[in-house]
């Protein structure tokens, strides 16, 4: 794991230029490149210098279920430094399916109860500045310039997968900010948010809650039934934090900390961040109320009655949190994979 040097500290730099494709496959030689003798590339910093992340892809993790009494010399870290080795390698090809050589705001943690123990791991995929890589004095670093991109607080934004072999569906817009380069419509992060970000209205906590009753078992039956609920806690912790967030206006999240904590016949999952409204990322949709409508028309009206006071609570959120983005006349186009 690494730590930024002192001589990186107060330099910029970025991306930019109107051939953006090019531009993302030298960035991403280069990173690759800078990093390609380090075995894993990760940060634990979550705030750097303007300029420094090029592009950001997003929350990468990785969890694994372990059974304690498997060590046969509790004494030795060889078992324990392997299952972390395998941790970590795979946050490693987490980034890279998002096309980043780096993993920022990174950080781990355990959760253990009797002879079952989860390792977690979690940061932020991106790519950085390979100017600012480079071992070089101060005054030489800083002699680098923002480009328009990075100036403008939204080149960070900018996806750093090709759009053509997206690792995941996602659905892209041209930048509100530049209209050159394509973003997503909601960004998670581990880290805090960069200096030069261009952020509209305030921001605010982000939290979901879970609970999820187990069997009460041992051994591999208890390690088996905790790494069968995991994913399904995660994605529920991921859809709760998605609709508080779009019923808050927002479209980002920084700092996010996701704690998964196991118990004799409970898991808990706990996630929170902090929201903001990114300008350069297209305005949330709103929560829509889908089901089931039986022929009962108090039942309709029940639902009617729900769906206009979520619409009249993120009106209401807006104006708390002085979300206004400014009115694009441009047609953007999407693309929805």
């Amino acid at each position: 794991i690494m730590h930024l040097p002192d001589n990186l500290l107060g330099m910029g730099s970025g991306s930019g230029g109107k051939d953006g494709v090019p531009l993302k496959a030298l960035y991403r030689q280069q990173t690759q490149s800078a990093f390609e003798h380090r075995e894993f590339p990760f940060f634990t910093l979550t705030t750097f210098p303007p300029g420094f992340l090029v592009h950001v892809g997003g929350v990468v993790s990785a969890r694994s279920v372990k059974l304690l009494d498997r060590i046969h010399n509790p004494d030795e870290p060889e078992t324990r430094d392997a299952w972390w080795a395998e941790i970590r390698q795979e946050i490693k090809s987490h980034g890279k399916a998002l096309g980043c050589h780096a993993v920022v705001g990174y950080s781990e943690s355990t959760s253990i109860c009797e002879e079952v123990c989860i390792l977690s791991a979690s940061g932020t995929a991106a790519v950085l500045n390979p100017k600012m890589l480079q071992d070089c004095s101060t005054e030489g670093c800083s002699e680098h310039r923002l480009d328009d991109a990075s100036s403008l607080g939204c080149s960070f934004c900018h996806i750093p997968y090709d759009e053509l072999n997206m690792p995941f569906p996602a659905h892209l817009t041209y930048c509100y900010v530049c209209r050159k380069q394509k973003v997503p419509d909601v960004l998670f992060t581990t880290i805090e948010p960069p200096l030069e970000a261009a952020v509209t209205g305030k921001g605010c906590l982000i939290q979901a809650r879970l609970c999820r009753q187990k069997k009460k078992t041992q051994g591999e039956a208890n390690a088996t039934a905790i790494s069968n609920l995991l994913p399904f806690m995660e994605y529920e912790l991921h859809t709760q934090l998605m609709n508080k967030l779009k019923l808050r206006g927002m479209n980002a999240l920084f700092g996010l900390r996701i704690q998964i904590t196991v118990g004799e016949n409970m898991l808990m999952g706990l996630a929170s961040a902090t929201g903001l409204y990114l300008t350069a990322l297209p305005s949330p949709g709103g929560i829509q109320i889908a089901g089931k409508t039986p022929n009962d028309s108090s039942y309709e009206q029940h639902i009617s009655n729900i769906q206009k006071k979520i619409n009249d609570t993120i009106i209401k959120n807006r104006e708390i949190y002085e979300i206004n983005p400014p009115v694009s006349t441009s047609i953007f186009v999407c693309e929805y994979v």
